[in-house]
């Protein structure tokens, strides 16, 4: 349900929605002959897009959206979303904005409020399966440039691997960790999560797991309490027992670029296996 908010100068109590901005996820935005734009390849917001328009919202009056460069730190997007509300202020003369943050974009959303530059300047914040405390997935993109088993994963690996080629990168893994991106490390998950194959119990997070600076000073206690001024909702989807990556089965295994340096999932790279994944 989208709410209305209600202007007490316009006549008849005349509805005057909240301006939006939606803030997609990591590989949610593509460059597109010079212009940033939501998702061109999988089309993830059109549906979203729409709805909001159906709601009522109009595009560049109310309804605006922060595609960005998610290879950088989302510290670093963090400030560019203080600039682009800053200047839907501007357009729609109100002063906050609300947010609709999907994925990634809810961390970027968390760390512009939990920073010290925040202009109290956000109403509603609704996350959209934002990964609050990592996300498994991003382990096999950070240890060994890989990126799932499904469908929409492959597609991904083998768009990124030819951007990786395209800059002069050996490798998947090498792009990610040199460039670096930033975005893939501050998606690791700062719970248990690695299961070592011989005992099958899991490790006890950061203990022999690849660390997470970035989430773990988001959700400190004290970091938390800066999220009280804003009225915040969490959307989750129950899309079924298998639909998300939970753990990782693990097996000690020496690569010679340094690849899954905190453990390779067991059998990742061979057919008709769960290859080490664990879904949830």
């Amino acid at each position: 349900e989208v709410k209305s908010y209600y202007d007490s100068g316009k006549p008849h109590g005349q509805a005057v929605l909240e301006p939006v901005i939606l803030v997609p996820g990591i590989m949610g935005s593509w460059n597109v002959s010079g212009r940033w734009q939501l998702d061109p390849i999988l089309h993830t917001y059109d549906n979203l897009w729409q709805a909001l328009k159906n709601a009522g919202y109009e595009e560049g009056k109310d309804l605006f959206a922060l595609p960005y460069q998610w290879r950088l730190s989302n510290s670093y997007t963090a400030e560019l979303l203080k600039q682009k509300i800053q200047e839907v202020k501007t357009i729609t003369g109100r002063d906050k904005v609300d947010l609709v943050a999907h994925s990634m974009g809810g961390l970027i959303a968390r760390s512009y409020i939990q920073g010290s530059d925040y202009q109290n300047d956000i109403d509603q914040l609704l996350f959209l399966a934002t990964p609050h405390r990592g996300s498994t997935k991003a382990y096999l993109m950070w240890e060994g440039g890989e990126f799932g088993d499904k469908y929409s994963d492959k597609l991904m690996q083998r768009i990124l691997t030819v951007e990786a080629d395209f800059n002069g990168y050996g490798s998947l893994f090498s792009y990610i960790r040199n460039l670096p991106m930033q975005s893939a490390q501050e998606l690791l998950p700062i719970y248990d999560y690695l299961r070592d194959k011989d005992t099958m119990v899991l490790r006890t997070y950061p203990a022999n797991y690849p660390v997470n600076t970035f989430l773990e000073l988001l959700n400190n206690p004290l970091e938390l309490q800066k999220l009280n001024s804003v009225r915040m909702v969490n959307i989750l989807a129950d899309a079924g027992a298998s639909s998300t990556m939970e753990n990782l089965r693990v097996v000690n295994k020496e690569f010679t670029n340094g690849e899954w340096a905190d453990g390779y999932p067991e059998h990742y790279s061979l057919p008709f296996t769960d290859h080490g994944l664990e879904y949830g």
